[in-house]
């Protein structure tokens, strides 16, 4: 079967040198002071002799290009924090829809660069095309600082912790369709714009740890799980943006949350009903979600001191229960 012709196929895509020379002299955090210096590849030092990679690319969050940039920045930095990983260089990925206003993807970038900075992650280059809508995304390297690979390490008896609260993706849809007051995107951005930087200071600490992004709470949490583990979700302890509350639960569902909710009951038994906007939160997709630790009561103890909330504990039955 033959694939259907693309009218900007590949590289015909690209954004044209002169339009992209004049996007790149902007943004500040790279070398020549901003000027536009194209190469073929890039250079990155490493300290470390194992390295993680991960990449995230996507539409931008809310209605600010400049705190777009910075939210595409810190959520593509969640998975190498959680995995025991700094962040040393990053790729900035950008699509430019044909009604992107040059001020806007100049934005973006900026934003994109403050957070690179903020978080001392090397400005490596990037790639950027014409595209039927706005993408943006960025494509990172890391030193492993903890052991990698315990997103599946609990045990019965574990506290489950998270580290903000819950509820921006049914937050931002809910801005989207007019549904919360004036002033409602700036503390929505207060919890987007919160590093995950902490995820390595917690993984000290914690037996298991992950993101709770896409797939919303109890689906990450399913992926924690080992298919004869279980959870308690206590929904009074579970933080949510402040801004959700008194919303519908039921205006507010959508394919994104059941999805999440299939995803959920793979292996688990699971009986939810989203009755309130409480519960909705347990599957709102995040971006630059809190990160979701699993620990010892003694090492939670720590972990609660350091700032991270108790929602729950791990069991021995197949199940998944939420309380409340």
């Amino acid at each position: 079967m033959k694939l259907p012709l693309c009218a900007n196929g590949g590289c015909l895509a690209k954004l044209g040198g002169v339009d992209l020379a004049a996007l790149l002299s902007g943004p500040p955090g790279r070398e020549g002071g901003g000027e536009f210096a194209p190469q073929d590849a890039a250079p990155v030092s490493l300290e470390a002799g194992e390295v993680l990679f991960s990449a995230d690319f996507g539409p931008p969050v809310g209605d600010d290009p400049f705190r777009a940039g910075q939210v595409a920045a810190l959520h593509a930095f969640s998975d190498l924090y959680v995995s025991g990983a700094r962040p040393t260089a990053a790729l900035v990925l950008l699509a430019l829809g044909p009604d992107t206003a040059p001020e806007h993807a100049r934005l973006i970038l900026e934003g994109i660069y403050q957070v690179l900075g903020e978080e001392e992650v090397q400005a490596a280059g990037g790639h950027t095309i014409r595209g039927a809508e706005l993408l943006l995304g960025l494509s990172v390297i890391g030193d492993i600082q903890n052991p990698p690979g315990r997103k599946r390490n609990c045990r019965a008896g574990d506290l489950l912790l998270i580290s903000k609260p819950l509820g921006t993706g049914i937050a931002l849809r809910a801005a989207y369709h007019g549904l919360l007051p004036p002033g409602a995107m700036d503390a929505i951005y207060g919890t987007l714009l919160v590093s995950n930087k902490r995820a390595l200071w917690a993984g000290r600490y914690a037996r298991a740890l992950t993101d709770i992004t896409g797939f919303g709470l109890l689906g990450h949490l399913s992926e924690m799980l080992e298919d004869f583990q279980g959870a308690r979700i206590r929904l009074d302890r579970l933080p949510y943006l402040e801004v959700i509350a008194g919303l519908s639960s039921t205006a507010l569902q959508s394919k994104y949350t059941q999805a999440n909710l299939d995803y959920a009951r793979r292996f688990h038994s699971l009986d939810l009903s989203c009755d309130r906007i409480e519960k909705l939160a347990l599957l709102s997709p995040e971006t630059n979600g809190p990160v979701l630790a699993a620990a010892d009561r003694e090492q939670a103890a720590i972990l609660e001191a350091g700032g991270f909330i108790p929602i729950g504990h791990i069991t021995d039955r197949k199940a998944i229960v939420v309380e409340g």
